[in-house]
């Protein structure tokens, strides 16, 4: 009976050891917990343990992939849109070569240098706005008229039919004489000069001949 007392006295004077856990350094999926817990109507205590499941930490999510980069553009292509320095747009590459380059603008086609043209965004740019471009095509194409328009070149009409042959160029108009010796004065507009340095004007040799007569006098 002393004994039983002994026992029971250590057994209460005795503080609870902490409840036991498995170190969780390897992350088991289930662990034993373990604690003293007290009996009824004595003093004394008896050791109950549980097994608990560890529930694995939610995988964080996977961060989304960014959307493929479009490939960058180094080069010149048919098709592409041709830009100034303000990203207006000036015309398209309708044709490429070894060094030059042919645009379409809105108005003009005109044939420009490889090194004009520099890659922006998948963008040819260019230093020139369309209306420079154009007034430059335009400055080149006068140009070209002005000298092929040469005194004793022969003129035909839009059907092809003989009207007669330049008599003089000056800086607005082109003196036409006719067949019949008749001399008429059109603007520099009004007449093309095609490769072989024949003059054609916009209406037929009719149409011309007609309009001649109603401006004689007593028509």
């Amino acid at each position: 009976m002393l004994a039983l007392i002994l026992v029971q006295l250590i057994a209460a004077a005795s503080p609870s050891p902490p409840p036991i856990q498995l170190a969780q350094a390897d992350a088991p999926k289930s662990r034993r917990v373990c604690r003293d817990a007290p009996v009824s109507y004595s003093r004394m205590t008896r050791r109950i343990c549980t097994v608990v499941e560890d529930k694995p930490l939610a995988a964080a999510p996977a961060e989304a992939s960014p959307p493929p980069s479009a490939p960058l553009v180094t080069a010149l292509s048919v098709g592409m849109a041709v830009i100034d320095v303000s990203g207006s747009a000036v015309g398209t590459i309708t044709a490429l070569a070894a060094d030059a380059v042919t645009v379409r603008t809105d108005k003009h086609e005109a044939t420009l240098p490889r090194t004009s043209l520099a890659i922006s965004d998948g963008k040819a740019l260019f230093g020139m706005t369309q209306i420079q471009l154009n007034a430059s095509i335009e400055r080149t194409l006068a140009a070209h008229a002005n000298a092929a328009l040469n005194v004793g070149a022969a003129v035909k009409g839009k059907d092809g039919a003989s009207v007669g042959t330049i008599d003089a160029v000056d800086a607005a108009n082109v003196t036409i004489r006719l067949a019949n010796g008749q001399r008429i004065s059109i603007p520099r507009s009004g007449i093309a000069i095609d490769a072989a340095g024949t003059g054609t004007i916009g209406i037929t040799a009719a149409e011309l001949e007609a309009q001649v007569k109603a401006a004689q006098p007593g028509h």
